[in-house]
């Protein structure tokens, strides 16, 4: 067994937890109807802060290599804006770029008024990388209902309609318990 053969295994894991948080997703938005905004070409809550896991990093990563060349420097260049414009603002940010890391965790308090795009984006708003996108990305949109009933997250897309945002009503559960664990399991794999 070569070096290389667990993380692989880890990587089939972590896709299966992906496509299981597809499904979930696909099944809210087909429940919910053509009332929503998440479809095909929204790009809403690409914008602003957010953190991912290591597993997201190294399957972005992935994603990315397989970007041509051209683009791979055009999203650079604009991480590199990105990056620059964050150091303005908390001059200890610096490699790795964890914002975690930074005191006081500052940049959650401005996730809602951030509204720079992900550089991910491409000029009609599509992800360059949506094959490869993290978890978060995966779930954002729609409360987050356990199929026992248990709330993790009431939180909804401002694009979609109010009646959607205020009510957990016709959302369908899904198994965020389970897709959180085996998560939490594989990080604990990748970190060791």
């Amino acid at each position: 067994m070569t070096s290389m053969e667990p993380l692989r295994g880890l990587f089939a894991q972590y896709r299966q937890l992906l496509n299981d948080a597809d499904d979930w997703f696909d099944q809210a938005a087909t429940g919910l109807g053509p009332t929503i905004g998440c479809q095909a070409g929204c790009s809403a809550c690409c914008r602003g802060l957010f953190d991912i896991t290591l597993p997201d990093a190294l399957l972005l990563q992935v994603g990315f290599s397989q970007i041509d060349k051209e683009r791979r420097q055009h999203i650079l260049e604009r991480c590199r804006l990105r990056r620059d414009q964050l150091q303005e603002l908390w001059p200890e940010l610096d490699a790795p770029y964890l914002l975690n890391a930074l005191h006081n965790r500052p940049w959650q308090t401005m996730p809602e008024q951030d509204t720079t795009p992900c550089p991910l984006l491409d000029e009609q708003g599509y992800c360059s990388v949506y094959p490869y996108r993290p978890l978060t990305c995966r779930l954002h949109g729609f409360p987050h209902i356990e199929t026992d009933g248990e709330v993790f997250s009431d939180s909804c897309c401002s694009y979609n309609e109010e009646a959607v945002c205020r009510s957990v009503q016709g959302v369908a559960p899904g198994p965020f318990r389970d897709l959180f664990t085996r998560e939490a399991q594989l990080i604990r794999q990748v970190n060791l």
